[in-house]
């Protein structure tokens, strides 16, 4: 069953890094196809991932990436994975904004 479209927070979307734009096709560039494996996007399994500057762009172009429900939840349980790993605010078992946006993000919560 689709998951309704999303826009995700911001901040967590952001977290999650993306595949170089230089290994991606057109249809990943252009926001066709989800960024990390190919499926076609459609209103009910598109979720936004934010703007992001090109690289090598001097002039702040930037491009609109975005990804399929299944692959940005499954990306935003790695990166929380990490994070809860590297951060001293995680490891110090006290609340965290950056893994709360990307729990929520991998649970399918987004706003």
């Amino acid at each position: 069953m689709p998951h309704a479209a999303t826009s995700a927070p911001v901040g967590a979307v952001h977290l999650l890094p993306l595949p170089p734009i230089r290994n991606l096709t057109d249809d990943q560039v252009c926001g066709r196809t989800c960024v990390w494996c190919t499926t076609r996007l459609t209103a009910g399994t598109v979720t936004s991932l934010g703007p992001r500057r090109r690289p090598g762009t001097e002039s702040g172009a930037c491009w609109y990436p975005r990804g399929c429900t299944t692959c940005v939840r499954a990306e935003a349980r790695r990166v929380a994975t990490l994070h809860t790993r590297t951060c001293s605010t995680c490891r110090s078992h006290r609340d965290c904004s950056a893994r709360r946006e990307l729990l929520s993000l991998a649970d399918g919560n987004q706003r």
